[in-house]
């Protein structure tokens, strides 16, 4: 008795600790590991997550925390409180790789002591822009028309293409916003915080106005179109585009007599449970169940 008394306790303490944290969260909390998943459309990452994964149950739980910024906040700010508070608990993150470079990966992950991780594609949902996986889930989900693996990839592959322009905009603005961002980032104090301000604007702005130039953003754009167009028949698409996007258009177009989320994504997640999830996903869950974690350090 006095042992279910203890337990209860501690794990009132843990969820109330995610509350004062602004988690929006239930009974899957109680868990060993909690995973907050980071995305556009985190519920989902979440879903696709439970469904691949359900045999990790009650050990590892999976939470939609929202946007890139609510998890590198928690990632950095607060994680050593999670762990010390939920005494019982882990608290890691998974998060889209968006456009980031492989340096700027490891640099967020060294920053947060090894609690986040990230896709090594654009998205989870990039995994699924497989012709051939698609093929195989699709007649489950009563969808069996649409041809065979290379037929559906070629349907994919024309979706992606219709992105090019708009792929490559958000890439510069990437990081354009990369480049500039960490100017601002300086400390404001000393004798004269007013003229540090200044002084730090006035670099700014020499640096953004050169940056931000016509020409230069124009040559950004055909640099990136470029790049985009050598790598296509190597799959950058399948890697670098927006996942969630493709995958939408597919089913809007192909599969709309299927709810998205329940049966669709669903769908595709209970595919990896049952033939296995791509390595570099699995990869990233077993280190996760490892659990070999350091302290965070300062940006």
């Amino acid at each position: 008795a006095g042992n279910q008394v203890r337990r209860l306790e501690e794990e009132r303490q843990k969820i109330d600790a995610f509350r004062a944290l602004g988690a929006h969260i239930g009974l899957q909390l109680i868990a060993e590991k909690t995973v907050f998943v980071e995305g556009e459309d985190s519920e989902s990452d979440k879903a696709i997550l439970e469904a691949a994964f359900a045999q990790h149950r009650p050990r590892l739980s999976f939470v939609a925390c929202g946007s890139v910024l609510n998890v590198v906040a928690l990632g950095e700010r607060v994680s050593d409180l999670l762990t010390d508070a939920c005494k019982y608990s882990e608290f890691y993150m998974v998060r889209d790789q968006d456009f980031l470079s492989s340096e700027q990966v490891e640099d967020l992950r060294q920053r947060c002591a090894n609690r986040l991780f990230v896709w090594p594609r654009y998205s989870i949902e990039n995994y699924f822009l497989d012709g051939h996986l698609l093929a195989d889930a699709l007649p489950g989900m009563g969808i069996s028309e649409l041809g065979s693996g290379e037929d559906i990839e070629g349907i994919l592959s024309q979706i992606a293409e219709q992105l090019i322009d708009e792929v490559a905009a958000k890439w510069v603005r990437f990081d354009l916003q990369c480049e500039l961002g960490p100017i601002l980032n300086t400390d404001i104090g000393g004798e004269d915080p007013v003229g540090v301000l200044v002084q730090t604007c006035g670099k700014a702005s020499a640096v953004a106005q050169e940056a931000l130039q016509e020409d230069n953003i124009r040559a950004r754009l055909e640099e990136k179109g470029n790049e985009i167009r050598e790598r296509w028949e190597a799959g950058i698409w399948k890697e670098r585009f927006p996942g969630k996007d493709i995958l939408k258009t597919f089913h809007t177009r192909y599969c709309s007599g299927v709810n998205y989320k329940s049966r669709f994504i669903a769908g595709l997640g209970n595919h990896w449970k049952q033939h296995g999830p791509p390595q570099e996903v699995a990869d990233v869950i077993e280190e996760i169940l490892k659990g070999e974690t350091g302290e965070c350090r300062d940006r």
